[in-house]
Order: structure tokens, then C-alpha cells, then sequence
């Protein structure tokens, strides 16, 4: 599949809207890197016993998502990317390796992420979110704005569609 590189994808959208599955499926079918916020803070947690701070933690992520744009690589960028100064910021880190920067809205309806969090729950296949965590991050979450010509992407888009814009 023909594309210039380097790339910075980054995922946006609120808990359970479907970025790490997104995330994951572009690294295993596309050969992009993934760069997991969730997964740098899962491994220090078990390292250490302790959480790192949240700035510290996006300074790995943002050390690890440089890398891989000064090696040419495409990057997929899988944490909830909720306010448009930390997109702003990615969009900055992009530039200073010219790279290109696509945006990719998960735009999850409510009764869809509350089901994924209910199966979460029973599955166990991701760390826990509480209700508190939850009502922050939906608080705190700003959606993509027009200026910002993200690519929205449905529950049932289709990765290939959405492959063949980036």
C-alpha cells in the first residue's frame, strides 16, 4: 500500500470507543508501530508497584512516538487524545519530524460504549475503569473540532476504507 512517510496516527476518543482493537488491528494488518499509553502505564505499574505520573508517562510516549518519525516508520498512537491542546502538542511532536499527522475520531454511541464497559467488566480483558475515572474522562473529553479534519471512524467502519485515506 503506497504512502509517504513518516506518520502519526492519533487515536481519539473516549474509554471502551474502540482505539486499542483499532490500534491493534493496524499494527497486525498494516505493519504500523502501536504506542499504547495504557501499555506504558500497565508496565511501569508492574515494574515498580507504582503509577508514574501522567506527564511523565506522555513524555515516554511522546520520546517513543519521536522515535519511530525520526526512523520513517508510520505510528499509531492508542490513549483517549482528549483535549485539543495534547492533539495540538502531537501535531507539533509530527511537524518537528516532518511527518504527517492524521486524526482518527472514534465516534462511539453511548449505548455501545456502555456495553463494551458491561462485557469488560465480565471478560476482564482490560484494566478496570471506575465510575469515577469514567465521569472524568467523559467531563474532560473534547471531541475533535471541524479545523481539526479528523476522520471519523464508526463501530463498523471499515479498516480498509480508512487505510486507504491516511
Amino acid at each position: 500500500m503506497p504512502r509517504s512517510l513518516p506518520l502519526l496516527v492519533i487515536l481519539c476518543g473516549l474509554p471502551f470507543a474502540g482505539k486499542s482493537t483499532l490500534a491493534r488491528a493496524l499494527e497486525k494488518d498494516y505493519g504500523f508501530v502501536r504506542v499504547s499509553y495504557d501499555e506504558l502505564w500497565q508496565q511501569e505499574h508492574a515494574r515498580s508497584g507504582l503509577s508514574l505520573p501522567f506527564k511523565a508517562l506522555s513524555a515516554q510516549a511522546d520520546a517513543l512516538l519521536g522515535a519511530t518519525l525520526a526512523r520513517g516508520e508510520c505510528v499509531v498512537y492508542d490513549t483517549l487524545n482528549d483535549t485539543l491542546a495534547w492533539r495540538n502538542q502531537l501535531r507539533a511532536l509530527a511537524a518537528a519530524h516532518q511527518a504527517r499527522f492524521v486524526l482518527v475520531y472514534l465516534d462511539t454511541p453511548p449505548e455501545v460504549l456502555a456495553e463494551r464497559r458491561r462485557q469488560s467488566a465480565q471478560t476482564g480483558d482490560r484494566h478496570p475503569v471506575s465510575s469515577e475515572n469514567l465521569h472524568r474522562a467523559h467531563a474532560k473529553f473534547e471531541p475533535p473540532t471541524p479545523d481539526e479534519a479528523a476522520l471519523h471512524f464508526f463501530p463498523h467502519s471499515d479498516l480498509a476504507a480508512l487505510v486507504l485515506t491516511l
